[in-house]
């Protein structure tokens, strides 16, 4: 489910709320970098990523992002308990 899909199809965004990263070591601009994302923690209307950024083989760094499961009505945004199905998908680690 794409971010773009959730919006258009299903009225949903998922707005950031808080993050935090901690730098390990140093990337330059050229650097290639892999992230790799996991559900740390789901609750009623949020769900938290944790993240570990690695250069090849070496961490360079890594943090968390919290999101709001909110709907849009017209121009009003609303956090709305997360559907079963999508916790389901998102299953936590």
């Amino acid at each position: 489910m794409s971010p773009k899909y959730l919006e258009e199809e299903k009225k949903i965004i998922i707005p950031l709320l808080e993050a935090k990263c901690t730098f390990e070591n140093p990337l330059y601009y050229d650097d290639e970098v892999t992230v790799y994302t996991h559900v740390e923690e789901m609750k009623t209307k949020t769900i938290r990523f944790h993240h570990d950024v690695f250069c090849g083989e070496r961490r360079t760094g890594h943090g968390y992002e919290i999101r709001a499961w909110t709907s849009i009505v017209g121009d009003k945004f609303k956090a709305v308990p997360i559907p079963e199905d999508i916790k389901r998908l998102l299953k936590v680690r």
